[in-house]
């Protein structure tokens, strides 16, 4: 695509914008950082400008000992209230999951239904022509082969397992008020419950989160954390070690452990990780 040149950097400028007062409060030094990030020079949406490639940026990897020392104690104190209380993890972990479905699983639903719109929105604009790399790069790998590891390394062996198992479960145990078990009204429920867990809702909440780290990944030529896909909100630059970026990162992490699938049953009604 044609655009007018631009910096290498993935942020405008100093003094492409008006200068930021010394007294302006942080909120409002935040909201400029915001707007210079989303206006670009030459007004140019930051989506559009030319890919900044890892290598360009010689970005390094490496260890990030405070959150490996924090989020580890974390994860292993946790194992190890299981291990020893098992009963208390259960009750906890049990209510904890029955409060954020009878308040929170609405959010859930037009969560996923609003990713699949915005997916929709951004395949079907310019947005969907911005290649994950440098512009004119070609893909490492085709698009049978990128098919062939999605499902031998990714989905396989769930749709192999759950995909008879998980129908049949929620047609033998509905989630409670909406059918008698194993009776005809139960077998369209348990398919829209299989579907809302295999089908494209569920494919729109893992693709954005994808694509977001891609993007920030292989076109700005940022760190491949979920930190650097919020950092221009927080006005945090370059950084990897700030503190918001580190919380961030952290829940992350923690997030993976606690979102180990459960059986349909044991959770009627509610959404199960995949």
């Amino acid at each position: 695509m044609d655009t007018p040149p631009h910096p290498t950097s993935d942020r405008a400028p100093e003094g492409s914008g008006p200068a930021v007062p010394p007294h302006a409060a942080p909120s409002r030094t935040r909201l400029r950082r915001f707007v210079r990030e989303i206006t670009y020079p030459h007004d140019i949406h930051p989506a559009l400008v030319p890919g900044v490639s890892i290598e360009d940026q010689r970005v390094r990897y490496g260890v990030d000992k405070v959150i490996l020392v924090v989020v580890g104690a974390l994860i292993l104190g946790f194992v190890a209230w299981g291990v020893t209380r098992p009963d208390d993890v259960l009750s906890v972990s049990s209510a904890a999951l029955s409060w954020v479905m009878a308040n929170l699983g609405w959010v859930f639903s037009l969560l996923a239904i609003g990713l699949v719109v915005f997916l929709l929105v951004v395949a079907f604009s310019r947005y969907g022509h911005i290649t994950l790399g440098l512009d004119g790069e070609k893909p490492e790998y085709s698009t049978a082969s990128w098919a062939a590891m999605l499902f031998a390394a990714g989905i396989g062996i769930g749709i192999i397992f759950f995909g008879p198992y998980e129908p049949l479960s929620f047609y033998l145990a509905p989630r409670p008020g909406s059918a008698e078990p194993a009776s005809d009204a139960a077998v369209t429920g348990a398919l829209a419950q299989s579907a809302m867990h295999w089908g494209v809702h569920a494919w729109a909440i893992y693709a954005v989160v994808g694509l977001s780290v891609a993007y920030v990944s292989y076109r700005r030529g940022r760190v491949p954390l979920m930190s650097s896909i919020l950092r221009p909100l927080f006005g945090q630059g370059d950084r990897t070690d700030s503190i918001i970026a580190r919380l961030i990162d952290s829940m992350a992490i923690i997030a993976r452990p606690c979102s180990a699938p459960r059986p349909p049953s044991a959770s009627a009604g509610s959404p199960t990780s995949t």
